[in-house]
């Protein structure tokens, strides 16, 4: 960020202080209000944190609670402290400490270390609640809990509130977690019921007028007087790292409201190059683009939609105001100098968020093609292979039904139905990543080479008419194995009978085979060796599992379809 932009986001931090005011007309937030009272009052020993969004009502909360009657009833004492990015903990000590003695401790002449022994030894023999309003890094917290005693020794209480949610288990793992939600439908519907004769001044129920609300809701937020909306999501932007900025802003390339797969999203970051070398340290790009994510799930800037069942990210979705805000941002973004073509800002509308046929490449300026790291093929577009041979930094290839509705950031593979001509040139891109072939068989009837894509981490729709079967050895860095298909144990016969691996990539956690009938043989010899193995997917016709001893130890999923088994695997 510029100057300019360092000072407009101090003009933010300065409007966003929040003061002392009882604030009507709160709605969703009753049912938290109460239960939090209640916990702060009669819990024994209590350290709450409260985390969510920008703009979602954590401070509002926090006030709500810090007037309430029964709080103020039973503590001696309250003290409320805004913390936010620029702070001096001498300050904030000093603050706490004029609030709940009335003693006007700013400007104290005692020393740092006096300072929070005089504040430590009056919360501990007192009963004060301490309200720690926007904190937003770690170390903050670790600045000031000289002057605080655990929660267990002290007969006083502390309140934190934070966009970020590693911020608030940093403080006190074992304290209460409490994470903001946005409004159900029925809360939602209240709210614009109020917003109705409140703001917008119809006291009606008209179709017409409800369209006129639909309409301005959006332009009424942006001009309200003060700090906008867009200001306060702003501040948590401005907060992020430089290498948590390109992923966020990428999140905006999809449609509004939409659940977006977190595979499929990992993928595109490492596709666009926002993982450099320097970063990896040994890591997989995939493994350190997931941790970005969670980073961004942490610090409230993503919602998840959907975890998988050991746990991990399925789905994600950003809120709208925050897709607004990276929309309206784009186009003003330093990015880091280490990626080294242009980035999406600069080509993502030709080649990413409406996938144009071919020929529109082909027509186009060829350093496009040169550049171009994401591809999503349709079944109508007749030969790629010029273009397809001057891709040498593609990373993601995809071949998809063709249909202008869809998302094309998911992926529905090409069906049986549908004839397809696919160019023999595809073991030429070298960097490819992600490759997903179709699952109907080729026009053109031949198989395609893969034993060159050494960097491969997913391929989907290997299947016997369109792959060798012998390339599969040859993918060493090979993540997920989807579609695995239509072959017979005449295939690896050689594998089988020296005993040599199949699969020999360490990497692979997800496997899934189909076919009219799955062979138990071979089966057992592919996931001997998959050592790390997560997920195993069978679909197709077998009469038994392979014995326990053939599945590897970090396998949490086993799904089975049509499979007629004769025996049940795991009897009661």
């Amino acid at each position: 960020m510029d100057e300019r932009g360092s000072s407009s986001s101090n003009e933010r931090q300065e409007a966003r202080r929040p003061y002392h005011c009882i604030i009507d007309g709160v709605v969703g937030l009753d049912d938290d209000i109460k239960n939090i009272v209640s916990l702060v009052v009669d819990e024994t020993s209590f350290q709450g944190r409260v985390c969510g969004m920008g703009g979602l009502g954590k401070t509002t909360l926090a006030k709500k609670i810090y007037w309430h009657n029964r709080v103020i009833r039973h503590f001696d004492s309250l003290a409320w402290v805004y913390v936010s990015q620029q702070f001096q903990k001498r300050a904030v000590w000093e603050d706490i400490l004029t609030s709940l003695t009335s003693i006007n401790e700013r400007g104290s002449k005692d020393s740092d270390e006096e300072l929070a022994r005089k504040l430590f030894s009056y919360l501990k023999n007192k009963k004060c609640l301490v309200f720690l309003d926007d904190i937003w890094v770690t170390e903050a917290w670790d600045l000031l809990k000289p002057g605080f005693p655990t929660a267990r020794d002290s007969r006083s209480k502390f309140l934190l509130t934070s966009r970020n949610k590693q911020i608030v288990s940093h403080a006190d793992r074992r304290g209460l977690l409490y994470e903001l939600q946005c409004l159900n439908d029925e809360k939602n519907w209240e709210l614009f019921r109020e917003a109705r004769g409140r703001h917008f001044g119809y006291t009606r129920n008209s179709v017409h007028e409800w369209e006129m609300v639909f309409e301005n809701v959006k332009s009424y937020l942006h001009r309200g007087k003060g700090l906008h909306v867009e200001d306060v999501l702003a501040l948590s932007y401005d907060d992020l790292p430089s290498y948590l900025r390109p992923c966020l802003l990428y999140l905006s390339i999809f449609p509004e409201d939409d659940e977006i797969e977190a595979e499929r999203l990992i993928q595109l970051w490492v596709a666009e190059g926002f993982v450099s070398s320097e970063e990896i340290e040994g890591k997989m790009m995939e493994d350190v683009a997931e941790g970005w994510l969670v980073e961004l799930v942490e610090r409230c800037m993503v919602q998840v939609g959907e975890r998988d069942p050991i746990g991990k990210i399925k789905t994600c979705r950003m809120h709208d105001l925050t897709r607004d805000l990276c929309l309206s941002w784009r186009g003003r973004i330093i990015l880091p100098a280490s990626l080294a073509i242009p980035p999406f800002l600069q080509l993502a509308e030709l080649l990413h968020i409406n996938p144009l046929p071919l020929g529109a490449f082909n027509k186009a300026d060829s350093d496009c093609n040169s550049l171009l790291r994401v591809y999503l093929c349709h079944e109508d577009e007749g030969s790629w292979t010029s273009s397809l041979n001057n891709s040498k930094l593609l990373r993601v290839l995809e071949f998809q039904v063709s249909d202008s509705d869809r998302d094309p950031f998911k992926y529905d593979a090409i069906g049986w139905g549908a004839d397809i001509y696919v160019p023999d040139v595809i073991w030429k891109l070298e960097q490819l990543r992600y490759l997903y072939l179709p699952d109907a068989r080729q026009i053109n009837k031949t198989k395609f080479r893969l034993d060159t894509l050494r960097n491969l981490q997913t391929l989907v729709s290997f299947m016997k008419w369109n792959c060798f079967a012998r390339d599969i050895s040859k993918l060493t860095t090979l993540r997920k194995l989807e579609k695995c298909g239509g072959f017979d144990i005449e295939d690896f016969e050689e594998y089988l009978d020296k005993n040599l691996p199949i699969i020999t990539s360490k990497h692979l956690r997800f496997l899934s085979m189909t076919g009219e009938r799955i062979h138990l043989k071979l089966v057992a010899h592919l996931i001997s060796s998959c050592v790390n193995l997560c997920e195993l997917v069978l679909i197709g016709w077998m009469d038994k599992l392979p014995e326990y001893h053939h599945f590897p130890s970090n396998i949490t999923v086993i799904r089975l379809d049509s499979s007629r088994l004769k025996e049940d695997p795991m009897p009661m």
